[in-house]
């Protein structure tokens, strides 16, 4: 027999394991982590055609147990993530088009874990999408479409990113083979791999994503947002509660810190100060939608929250030339009382006269 190596770590899986269900029971029974590892690395293997093990793969998502110890040799880094559960998880995105029904169910699981490994799982698999024709890109993303209100559960459930905890293994290691893992809570989160999926999801997402704009935990409103600015023109529907956004901002000390004039020579550098608060992903929304929103845009230029008035120009200046019918409205605010607007106003003139 030919041994192959898979996975996270070098676990040995033998090139005659095809029994998907003989594989299954293996992973569900098997007394050692290792031994279930292996089995999630042998369905791993067979891709499409472990199809029958999914639910067997879904339910060991809730498998925390190492699959490699010390007395192994080598170093296994302390609550990093190879686990039983892991492994399962990578099978589930080589089975692909079969898991994703199971894995989108899976979402609503209380078990946090469940959930993240099943949000990084429907990532990978939502992802392939990039790399398809349009029309079969099209009909991939349409498999995704029943994971939207599921997904912006998990935005407001974990949307905010919790403090870092040490990760308590059911068997813990020790001796001179473990290091110890840093910040648990440093990678991504289910939230920001839900916010991902969404925008692969499209025009699909936009109706329940709005529905969270104005929530009341800002960070679930940023997500949102941020969903809505990776959408592109579909999410036109939204139109409306993302103007209601342009003024959602992180608080004054955002808007009391100082500027460089020499930032009018960039447009980014200018722009990006604010990119990450609420009202920065509406206006990049808003600019994605493009001629549409340039009306109410213009009007938004006479709000009196200089936040407003500056996501504003963000936004029509992310239009561009098919918002020159703003040039008027944004030459008035070179003498807006607010630097950042007058800076903004300047940059923003100067892309739509080009």
């Amino acid at each position: 027999m030919t041994a192959a190596l898979v996975g996270v770590t070098a676990t040995v899986v033998l090139a005659d394991d095809t029994d998907v269900a003989a594989l299954g029971k293996r992973l569900r029974k098997a007394k050692s982590g290792k031994e279930r590892g292996q089995a999630a690395d042998a369905l791993k293997a067979l891709g499409e055609e472990a199809g029958d093990a999914v639910p067997a793969l879904v339910a060991a998502l809730a498998d925390d147990e190492p699959v490699r110890d010390s007395s192994e040799g080598g170093f296994r880094i302390e609550g990093d993530p190879d686990t039983v559960a892991r492994h399962a998880m990578m099978a589930l995105e080589e089975v692909g088009a079969p898991a994703i029904d199971p894995l989108i169910d899976a979402l609503g699981e209380r078990n946090a874990n469940v959930r993240s490994h099943a949000s990084e799982a429907l990532e990978s698999l939502a992802m392939r999408a990039e790399g398809l024709p349009d029309e079969e890109a099209v009909a991939w993303r349409g498999r995704f479409a029943r994971a939207a209100r599921p997904l912006v559960k998990i935005l407001v459930k974990d949307g905010k990113r919790p403090a870092p905890k040490k990760s308590k293994p059911a068997k813990k290691p020790t001796g001179a083979g473990v290091i110890e893992f840093g910040d648990a809570g440093g990678g991504p989160t289910p939230a920001d791999r839900a916010v991902k999926i969404l925008g692969i999801i499209g025009a699909r997402a936009v109706a329940p994503v709005t529905d969270v704009l104005k929530h009341r935990d800002r960070d679930v409103r940023r997500r949102a947002a941020q969903v809505l600015s990776l959408v592109g023109a579909e999410a036109e529907p939204a139109l409306d509660p993302l103007l209601d956004a342009l003024g959602d901002h992180e608080g004054k000390k955002l808007r009391q810190r100082p500027v460089d004039e020499g930032e009018l020579d960039t447009f980014a550098n200018f722009f990006a100060g604010a990119s990450k608060t609420v009202g920065g992903f509406a206006a990049v929304a808003l600019s994605n939608i493009g001629e549409p929103a340039v009306e109410s845009l213009i009007q938004r230029l006479r709000d009196e929250d200089a936040a407003v008035r500056e996501n504003a120009l963000r936004a029509l200046n992310g239009i561009g030339k098919p918002a020159s019918a703003a040039i008027p409205a944004v030459e008035a605010l070179l003498e807006d009382p607010d630097e950042r607007v007058r800076i903004g106003a300047s940059v923003t003139l100067r892309t739509l006269e080009r």
